[in-house]
């Protein structure tokens, strides 16, 4: 195949000028960057599968097989893993809250014709709620379980606090004379108010109602503070919340004897008491949610991917997965058009091959053209109690 390319006269010497072509990040491919970061947005930014990409491009007079979507994904993963590293990094090494979960990743065992059950962890720092200066960004990696090793070996030898379900795969989270001493374990509100709220949608108790009534009551008065400092939300909390969380716990100690011990109630009620201390840290810290629906939110785009290509096909595709979803997710926290931050980023990676620092290319660094308009919902102004008269 013969390629043009045009020579320029210079008008200030006349002589004849060669046509300077940039470097790209894979030469000799006849795709572009801009066709691989396209297929890259349509699949982890919009969730259509490759299959899907390919009969669209079909129906347009291109025909490209997925296989060949797949391996243009695959080769651009390896150049963006690095950057995948360093938020994990700057996530584990220069953040004061985390929030953390894990989901199921399907992956195909080739050959046999079934999928096997994997686990994709996610970890998400978003201080916005706590007027926090640290950009929000999230981290995905897959495991073949979830289990207490796991997070050992994602928070090994670290001091931050995790905002976590209560999942036994967290149990070693601050035990003492592991490597997770450092950790300071906090509990999570949505799920203990979940249980009650399936006792009362089966047997329609009445303590149950009430239980989750209060959890409301603490919901809207977080609710409205987001976004104030962490003193202001210690403050409001300690005067707040902090009377309406001890009549929960007298409400519960009350119920713990008048249902069924196999019941909903019953083990709605032994989740809350057992975690109380993790429940409650949230009183003594400003900067702690009492909820872990941060990192919840961010297994959103992975299930709906996961719900329309249903599975993974290689170790090689299964770690793109958790690459591109890192990078998919952080740009959203951060407000970033994720196809123009892919063209970036391949742009600089070919321009400063072998000399590349990865650190300058993490999302929040992305130049003003990458962003898009971010929707921050202001804080709301609280009005605390009068404080009690003393004699």
């Amino acid at each position: 195949m013969l390629h043009y390319f045009p020579v320029y006269r210079c008008l200030l010497d006349g002589k004849l000028k060669p046509f300077i072509r940039e470097k790209k990040l894979f030469p000799g491919k006849s795709m572009g960057t801009s066709t691989i970061a396209y297929f890259a947005a349509l699949k982890f930014d919009w969730f259509m599968p490759t299959y899907r990409q390919e009969r669209i491009f079909k129906q347009e007079g291109v025909y490209v097989h997925r296989s060949t979507i797949s391996r243009c994904l695959n080769a651009l993963a390896a150049h963006l893993e690095p950057i995948a590293e360093e938020i994990y990094e700057n996530l584990l090494g220069h953040s004061e809250v985390l929030h953390a979960d894990d989901t199921v990743h399907n992956r195909l065992l080739n050959g046999h014709g079934k999928v096997k059950k994997r686990c994709l962890v996610s970890i998400v720092r978003d201080e916005r709620a706590w007027d926090g200066h640290r950009p929000p960004a999230a981290f995905y990696r897959v495991f073949s379980s979830s289990s207490q090793a796991t997070y050992e070996e994602l928070f090994g030898r670290r001091e931050v606090i995790v905002t976590h379900d209560g999942h036994g795969s967290f149990n070693r989270l601050g035990k003492e004379e592991t490597p997770l001493a450092g950790i300071t374990s906090t509990g999570c509100w949505s799920h203990s108010r979940r249980h009650f709220v399936d006792a009362f949608n089966i047997g329609k108790s009445k303590g149950a109602k009430a239980i989750v009534a209060e959890i409301d009551r603490v919901f809207e008065l977080e609710r409205r503070m987001r976004g104030s400092s962490a003193r202001i939300r210690l403050r409001v909390r300690r005067r707040c919340a902090k009377p309406i969380m001890a009549q929960i716990f007298q409400m519960l100690q009350a119920l713990k004897s008048d249902y069924p011990q196999d019941g909903r109630m019953a083990r709605a009620i032994r989740y809350a008491v057992r975690r109380w201390g993790q429940l409650t840290m949230f009183l003594t810290d400003g900067r702690i949610e009492m909820h872990n629906n941060t990192v919840e939110r961010s297994f959103k785009s992975p299930i709906l991917l996961r719900n329309a290509a249903l599975f993974s096909a290689s170790d090689e595709g299964e770690k793109a997965w958790a690459i591109y979803f890192t990078l998919s997710e952080t740009c959203r926290l951060n407000g970033l058009n994720f196809y123009r931050y892919l063209l970036w980023v391949m742009d600089e990676i070919a321009r400063h091959a072998g000399e590349v620092d990865y650190k300058l290319l993490l999302p929040w660094n992305a130049p003003d053209h990458c962003f898009t308009a971010v929707d921050e919902t202001p804080a709301q102004t609280i009005n605390l109690p009068e404080d009690p008269q003393t004699s």
